[in-house]
């Protein structure tokens, strides 16, 4: 069975009106999970008003014993993983808690995304009118210790899916 994902992204402060429209969003369709990886105070009074919604949310521990947020609504998060910025030492990256966030126990997930980001007009008239959009950072890479042949077969699969793969890269000095 292949799921459907409805993938929005919003703006990190939120007006009132973007805010009235996202529980109007949440409450108009059927949603069984939401990230939150952004800790915005606003995001954790959702779980409070919609209970049949799996929330999943990066916390925040700091010094002075602050919580974002507090224990009274990260007991009302389905999973959270904690962001303690109080330690001294080395603490995980960002996109390791993230990753720790949205791992899942529960096999293979397969997903048909289906989302649109705004793009200048520049943009809109180079890129295909569909793709899909791999940004290569040599730093994961490295990590994973990939080798190039590992590319080449990411390719393939991606080209199983669309004629038209755009691959950006950050500014670096390597081969």
């Amino acid at each position: 069975m292949q799921k459907f994902i409805i993938i929005r992204i919003l703006n990190y402060k939120l007006t009132l009106i973007e805010k009235i429209k996202l529980i109007f969003f949440l409450k108009k369709n059927t949603i069984d999970k939401v990230y939150i990886l952004s800790p915005k105070a606003f995001y954790y009074y959702l779980p409070l008003i919609f209970k049949k919604i799996k929330f999943y949310a990066i916390c925040v521990d700091n010094i002075k014993n602050y919580k974002r947020p507090s224990k009274f609504f990260r007991k009302h998060l389905f999973k959270y993983v904690v962001n303690d910025r109080g330690k001294i030492f080395k603490r995980e990256s960002t996109r390791t808690i993230q990753n720790q966030l949205t791992s899942h126990d529960d096999g293979e997930l397969k997903y048909k995304f289906n989302f649109t980001i705004d793009k200048s007009d520049i943009l809109k008239k180079y890129l295909p009118k569909n793709y899909i959009f791999f940004h290569f950072k040599k730093k994961i890479f490295n990590e994973l210790n990939w080798q190039f042949s590992h590319l080449q077969i990411l390719f393939h699969e991606f080209g199983k899916y669309s004629d038209n793969i755009v691959l950006t890269k950050d500014i670096d000095f390597d081969n």
